[in-house]
């Protein structure tokens, strides 16, 4: 189960009372202070917070967090965090199986000025990150 939302690509779990730091694997979403921050996090946490989360586990990243791929019954969390305009594809990060189907999400993100594709948002949070 979902017990935490971090931020809009971060949150934990619990399974049989121990917690475990997830990061989502292949997106990037603004960090909390940038434009679009509070919204990504506020998607994810409609999306996922108190419930329960089919977890595909990736590898351990550089942070202890574990890096994953999510669903909520057929629906991939990732993809519909990119169909809502609140995050970007993490083209360092993201795996060639979800490629094809993460740029459809963007895509549809993209046409229908959907969250950070609605207005002059202009920074990627991995540039961002490294300007501060």
């Amino acid at each position: 189960m979902v017990t935490r939302v971090i931020d809009g690509d971060s949150f934990n779990i619990t399974i049989d009372g121990v917690v475990h730091k997830c990061r989502l694997s292949g997106i990037d979403t603004p960090e909390l202070e940038q434009p679009w921050g509070k919204f990504a996090h506020q998607i994810l946490c409609e999306l996922i917070l108190a419930r329960h989360v089919h977890i595909v586990f990736l590898k351990k990243g550089k942070y202890k967090r574990l890096i994953c791929h999510a669903y909520i019954k057929s629906m991939n969390v990732q993809c519909e965090l990119l169909k809502l305009g609140a995050a970007h594809i993490y083209p360092k990060y993201v795996t060639w199986d979800m490629k094809i189907e993460f740029a459809e999400a963007q895509q549809y993100a993209i046409i229908n000025q959907n969250g950070i594709h609605s207005d002059d948002y202009d920074i990627n949070p991995w540039d961002y990150r490294s300007q501060n």
